[in-house]
Order: structure tokens, then sequence, then C-alpha cells
């Protein structure tokens, strides 16, 4: 959890006796956060040309193969992709279009898509862990704020993990001795990445003085509170 991870949605085509079998050549799935596409098959086959999106507005990743149709039942569709998990049992629903037509969508159902791979569910299994925070990264250890263009900022990256109800998250600047130099992030935030920066200068406007400092992450919930430090330098 926390990761990037590598995806495959299968599916597998049902179509009833008799009625007509335009089929289909669009799939939405809904993920929790960004998504970028790798490959498309067909019955085990790479699609030679696919178009897709990713729309931030409804979080939803869009796969068009208009000249891959499928119109039979028991074909097979696999959809390789890359997304963030923050949550054990993560689910991905997802819904086939006709990108030729205004018929309604038909929603995915959990079943055995694929005989060489384990499951039937439309959920991503994650190992559960005790921590709240992944990929904590500091974009530098050192930070000049003296307006020359390198390194006048620095920026912390974190993933805020399991949390389906908004949590204090808090990111301050310190001394090392523990004394508050600067508030920079203070909000109720649910699990995703985030990205906090600092411009060199303390609560009231004015360039912090060079030495080592703290930017302290801190996360509250009803289990009380978890924090991380990551040490920066200041220099000029």
């Amino acid at each position: 959890m926390g990761e990037g991870n590598a995806l495959t949605f299968h599916l597998r085509s049902v179509f009833e006796p008799g009625r007509d079998r335009r089929g289909f050549d669009t799939v939405v799935i809904t993920t929790p956060f960004e998504a970028h596409v790798t490959d498309v098959r067909v019955d085990g086959e790479s699609v030679a040309r696919f178009d897709w999106d990713w729309d931030p507005s409804s979080n939803q990743l869009r796969v068009v193969f208009d000249g891959d149709r499928v119109a039979a039942s028991g074909q097979e569709v696999s959809v390789d992709f890359q997304s963030l998990v923050t949550m054990a049992g993560t689910e991905f629903p997802a819904k086939v279009f006709d990108s030729r037509s205004d018929a309604f969508p038909q929603r995915v159902v959990p079943g055995d898509a694929s005989e060489e791979v384990d499951g039937n569910a439309l959920t991503v299994r994650a190992d559960l862990e005790d921590r709240l925070f992944a990929h904590i990264v500091l974009s530098s250890r050192v930070i000049t704020p003296n307006g020359d263009g390198a390194n006048d900022t620095v920026s912390l990256d974190y993933v805020l993990l399991k949390t389906t109800t908004p949590v204090r998250v808090r990111v301050t600047l310190r001394e090392l001795a523990g004394g508050l130099v600067r508030r920079l992030y203070d909000r109720e935030d649910l699990s995703g990445p985030n990205t906090v920066t600092w411009d060199g200068l303390d609560d009231g406007q004015t360039l912090v003085p060079p030495g080592l400092y703290l930017l302290r992450l801190v996360v509250e919930t009803d289990e009380g509170e978890t924090t991380h430090d990551r040490s920066i330098a200041v220099a000029y």
C-alpha cells in the first residue's frame, strides 16, 4: 500500500442468446487515484491500437479499442494499468460501453473471468500494515533560499494510508530542540498522496537562520498521534 502498483483488470463477455450482439469496445474502470494504461489484450492478443484517458473529476479510467470489438460470449479482455492503492480491499468497479451507439452501459460483475488468475472479485487485496504513512520523501536535504532559483524551496511528499474518514494531518517546521518555527499544513485528509512545500520562511515570513531543522509530519487518529521527522539543512 502507498506505492504505485501494476494491476490487471480481467473480464469475460457474456451475451444473452437471441439478443442483438453489437458488442462493446470500451471499458471504464473506477480507480481511487490516477491511473495509466500500459497494455490491452483481447483473447490474449495485444490490441494494436487503443486510446485511454483518466478523468480526475470522476476517478474513471476509460479505455477504447474500437478496432477489436468484443461481440461474442466468452471473449477475454485484459487491461494492464498502474495505480496507487492505499486501502486493503480496494474495489475497482467497471462498466463496458459501445462507443458506436447510445445504449446504456453494462456493469461488470464479479466472476471467474480468467482460469489463469486466482480470485474472482473486483477488489485488490493488500497486506494489513500498522503504518499510516508511506513514501515519505524530501525533494532535497538542503534548502538555499537565496532567490537564485536553485533549491529555493523544498517539498515533502507522502501518502496517507488506511483512513476511511477524515483525520487531522499537520506538517510543521521545528528547531532541533523542538521549538516551532513554521506551521506549514493543518487539514483533515483522507487516504492518498500529498505534497507540502516550504520556502525557507518562518511564521513571521522572515528567512530562518542557517542550520539544521526538522520537518515534522503528524497524523491524529482515535488511537493517538503518529509522528515522522525529516531533517533538513538551511544554507546561504
